[in-house]
């Protein structure tokens, strides 16, 4: 074009899923009326450029819905405000206002898997609440069987389950976390509808869970723009429903009965003997309960991310001299793809203009990359001089999941809570939401929790264990979690284990062997996994004696066998240099040894008069088809009477 001074617009394509095909071409918009920018005959003009860290290095794709949702809705208004604390009441103040229900439950998550509050759920379908979910289809790892349960069991109760799933489809993940009831109240903040965002047992003697938050209020135009929202991701092609296709919400497993498996609470009693001991001391007994004059932001993703004029962004870049950030993430990038971590970003700037700033990042799940953002961030603090640090911290026993910034700017407090994780897919592709409110009293209320969780030595409080558990260890490598040595019927090719990856790197498998010689040279068997298997963080995988087998008992396949009965399904390697004898746990009692690549154990499970020098034996499970289940998953004393419990219903590919 003969008026065209700059370069061209391109799609804008980084790693992570910004591919180009399909991407619309935008303009930029102004931060404060939403109309178009001017026009400059060059791409700086456009959402895709790649110069323009704010508001470009963007993208559209079709199903997006900016109209409704890219200018963020900000309302002043007379409301009630909870702020309710993950894991000490979270799971209550959930529970009760599910229950509360009597016309309508709209729900938003990536997951949900919690027994209880899906027997809720479903009972409240029951009584002919009208309950709609939308949930993540395709998460990473694959529909995990409990989510899938949840569905039958809140489909069959007259309640509509619906997945985003497939391709094409608008969104990287659907992962916003919210809950409206009746259209008169809205729950929104950074847990999932699991047993580990939300436990459910009584926690006077202190519980396990993840560090979360929740905002809940009666804010009309909170609640009817969530309300839009919801009603606009479910209104597309890529939503499948168990309605419409109800291959979605069948069980790996048919014959399991589901109620029972709801009702069982968390955690259970150890059959065994002694009762699963908790490790977090309960902090904060109630949720805080306000009602005032509150400024709400409700932040869109990814239609309305980083609008740097408003909301968070804006917010973060006034403060300065005497302010204070807190911050409290699951992760954050220390870098995107296309440039700097713009919400880390802002907090750095923040400190360089005088704010004290403090930030608290996971050390469960995401220790590796954690630590590097947290070194550098403290090694900037010292050369530059800034009132600035960053440290890990894991105090609750499963981890900090937490998307929360605290803010005190020019003497008035403000909370931002939501699902929004560091990654530039979780601003720029995902579907997410959050919640900024002007409040003092949430200002010092959440504030007391952040220093409370910054106190604890390397983020862990005090564990009250018994003497057994005083070596409990966090892992570093791979467990065995779960084991059916005593199979239904026929024994003989239907044995199986689950070895599951409990930290935040993935883990290449070859190298790592898995059976039940103890040493080299037995007559017992040795197999190493195959050449090119990975297991992801947080993953499971799952290891047959014959996949025909295995597939009679639940109806689906496993990850490995170890005798050739499928060739879909890959074969694990013979060990010979090892040992050399055939597979078959004894009933009475044996050993499954998991080797490293060094072919040291690296985790050993060892039951009935089975024997292996350091490790304490389980007593094994009363009869045929109970597994031997690892519980928590993560625990690992070498006990294996106090780490693992005999589980009626076994769940291979899922942790409890």
């Amino acid at each position: 074009s003969p008026g065209w001074v700059g370069p061209p617009v391109q799609a804008y394509r980084v790693s992570g899923g910004f591919g180009a095909e399909g991407q619309i071409l935008a303009r930029k918009r102004e931060g404060t009326d939403g109309f178009p920018v001017p026009d400059t005959d060059t791409a700086s003009a456009w959402i895709q450029d790649s110069e323009d860290p704010h508001r470009g290095r963007r993208v559209i794709y079709p199903g997006w819905n900016p109209k409704l949702l890219s200018h963020p809705l900000e309302v002043t208004e007379t409301a009630e405000l909870t702020v309710a604390i993950g894991p000490d009441h979270l799971y209550e103040t959930v529970l009760r206002h599910i229950e509360s229900a009597r016309a309508s439950l709209e729900i938003s998550a990536y997951s949900l898997d919690n027994p209880s509050l899906v027997q809720a759920i479903a009972e409240r379908a029951t009584a002919g609440v009208s309950v709609s979910v939308l949930l993540e289809g395709d998460p990473v790892g694959g529909l995990p069987p409990g989510t899938i349960r949840a569905a039958k069991v809140i489909s069959d109760a007259g309640g509509a389950v619906h997945f985003l799933k497939g391709r094409p489809r608008r969104y990287r993940f659907h992962h916003a976390k919210y809950i409206l009831v009746d259209g008169k109240v809205a729950l929104i903040g950074s847990e999932n509808l699991t047993a580990n965002g939300m436990p459910s047992d009584p926690k006077e003697d202190g519980t396990r869970g993840h560090r979360g938050v929740y905002l809940a209020t009666d804010s009309p135009e909170v609640v009817g723009r969530l309300h839009e929202l919801f009603r606009a991701d479910l209104s597309h092609p890529d939503v499948k429903s168990c309605a419409s296709e109800p291959e979605l919400c069948v069980p790996p497993s048919e014959h399991r009965v589901y109620l029972p498996l709801l009702l069982k609470s968390y955690p259970e009693e150890n059959p065994s003997g002694g009762g699963i001991p908790p490790q977090y001391a309960t902090k904060f007994l109630s949720p805080l309960q306000v009602e005032g004059e509150w400024r709400f932001r409700l932040d869109v993703y990814p239609e309305g991310a980083l609008w740097e004029d408003d909301g968070l962004q804006a917010l973060l870049a006034r403060a300065g001299e005497g302010d204070v950030i807190l911050s409290q993430q699951l992760y954050e990038h220390l870098d995107w793809s296309g440039g700097p971590n713009l919400r880390l970003q802002a907090m750095v700037d923040a400190a360089r203009r005088g704010a004290r700033v403090r930030i608290i990042l996971d050390d469960f799940y995401y220790h590796d990359g954690n630590s590097e953002v947290v070194d550098a961030l403290n090694e900037m603090a010292r050369n530059e001089g800034l009132d600035l640090e960053a440290k890990l911290a894991s105090p609750m026993g499963l981890g900090v999941h937490n998307k929360m910034v605290l803010a005190r700017v020019r003497g008035r407090g403000y909370v931002w809570v939501g699902s929004l994780n560091g990654s530039e897919v979780s601003f720029k592709l995902n579907r997410e939401t959050g919640l900024l409110v002007q409040s003092d009293e949430g200002f010092e209320f959440l504030a007391s929790l952040f220093w409370t969780d910054w106190a604890a030595p390397y983020g862990r409080f005090e564990v009250r264990l018994p003497l057994i558990l005083r070596n409990f260890r966090t892992p570093d490598d791979l467990l065995i979690s779960e084991v059916l040595y005593d199979a239904p019927g026929e024994d003989e090719g239907r044995e199986w284990v689950e070895v599951y990856n409990p930290t935040s790197r993935p883990i290449a498998l070859e190298d790592y062997k898995l059976g039940d010689a103890q040493e080299r040279g037995t007559r017992e068997s040795m197999y190493r996994f195959p050449a090119g298997s990975v297991v992801e963080p947080g993953g499971v995988k799952v290891i047959a004696w014959t996949a025909s087998g295995f597939y009679a008992l639940y109806g689906f396949e496993p990850d490995f066998e170890l005798v050739d009965s499928d060739p879909a399904v890959p074969d694990m390697v013979p060990y010979p240099s090892w040992g050399t004898g055939p597979w078959g746990l004894r009933n009475q009692g044996d050993e499954v040894i998991l080797l490293g690549p060094d072919d040291a154990p690296v985790d050993v499970v060892v039951y009935g008069d089975g024997a292996f020098p350091g490790i304490g034996a389980h007593p094994g499970v009363s009869g045929p088809g109970i597994s031997l289940e690892r519980y928590p998953p993560y625990q690992d004393s070498d006990d294996c009477a106090v780490d693992f419990r005999p589980n009626g219903e076994p769940s291979p590919g899922s942790l409890p």
